[in-house]
């Protein structure tokens, strides 16, 4: 049984995931184009700092450029703070964030970064704080509320985190990453009916979504309904192995 609640948990944290920034340029070279983009913009040459980090094509500069050149470009700084995110360099990251928050505390996109961190370090708290400080300015950004709500869920506050997942239902790009979390919650909450309504609602949208079918497999045996949390479970594992295929 502890198995496969730690299945259930990996399911939620995967999908999650799946909503960070990714990229497949080395970490190092991204902190150096972060820094290379404060340079460029304190010269006047912002645009070609950015460029060269988005292509990749990256001059050789050291890591510890002196960062206090342009204290007020926001975008730089968010973007520095992503790469150092990336390399699991939090406790910096979040000095960004602030940094960005101290002239300009309506960046929405600096909350959430500093929220990432934060939940890396294990303050749940805090992270949620930053997540509301961020809805509070833009109330219609439907990721933001599943961010939140999966933070609530870490915090085991699960009808809160229900509510949020409703929020995020109401806007036009809540989609399929809504439904999924609202479907793990209301397992978490033993509403596996409503569960499997929810999974359903993902599948919809996306049938090759294998942690909503690996989720329905739980409701479903929750349930009594043996054969088909088999069936449920037994795509789950077989679209998880397609995703993997190159």
């Amino acid at each position: 049984m502890r198995g496969e609640s730690q299945k259930h948990e990996n399911a939620s944290n995967r999908c999650l995931d799946l909503m960070k920034p990714d990229d497949t340029k080395s970490k190092n070279e991204i902190v150096r184009g972060q820094n290379q983009a404060l340079a460029a913009r304190s010269s006047g040459l912002v645009s070609r700092g950015l460029r060269d980090l988005t292509t990749g094509s990256l001059r050789e500069a050291p890591n510890d450029l002196p960062l206090a050149i342009d204290p007020g470009d926001s975008d730089a700084w968010i973007n520095k703070g992503w790469a150092l995110y990336k390399l699991g360099r939090h406790a910096e990251a979040l000095e960004t964030c602030n940094r960005v928050l101290t002239s300009n505390p309506g960046t929405t996109a600096a909350w959430y970064l500093k929220g990432w961190n934060l939940i890396e370090l294990g303050r749940h708290e805090e992270a949620l704080e930053a997540y509301n400080r961020a809805l509070t300015i833009a109330p219609e950004n439907s990721q933001g509320w599943i961010i939140k709500g999966w933070t609530l869920n870490k915090l085991g506050q699960h009808e809160e985190a229900l509510e949020a997942f409703d929020r995020a239902l109401t806007l036009p790009t809540g989609g399929s990453s809504a439904w999924f979390f609202k479907g793990w919650t209301l397992n978490k909450l033993g509403q596996h009916e409503e569960a499997l309504e929810a999974f359903d609602r993902v599948l919809a949208i996306d049938p090759g979504h294998s942690d909503a079918w690996i989720n329905k497999g739980w409701a479903l045996g929750k349930l009594g309904r043996h054969e088909e949390a088999l069936e449920a479970t037994r795509q789950g594992k077989a679209r998880s192995v397609e995703q993997k295929t190159p």
